[in-house]
């Protein structure tokens, strides 16, 4: 049996081999469980990391909007309690 034969044979033994299966399962969760963790810190840092370099190079704070662009749900601001729905079915609410 020549050089090729028996790393063939070899090759064989360990493809049906469970252990190597579940070791290299192990790795990739792993591998994949650090790039999924990275990727969440970096989804929630990032952008306020870039804020912050933003206001440090001396950018002005974007003005806030406006009360009627308040979502309904937010309860608004002292000044602007929030939207309220219509009265009854026939009053019709503006598109802004």
């Amino acid at each position: 049996m020549n050089n090729f034969q028996q790393l063939l044979n070899e090759e064989e033994e360990n493809y049906q081999n469970q252990d190597l299966h579940n070791e290299i399962r192990n790795n990739l969760e792993n591998t994949f469980g650090f790039f999924r963790f990275f990727g969440q810190i970096v989804e929630v840092y990032l952008p306020q990391m870039v804020d912050v370099l933003v206001m440090a190079s001396g950018a002005e704070e974007p003005p806030p909007l406006p009360p009627h662009f308040e979502p309904p749900s937010s309860g608004g601001t002292p000044d602007f309690p929030g939207r309220k729905g219509p009265d009854s079915p026939d009053e019709i609410i503006p598109r802004t």
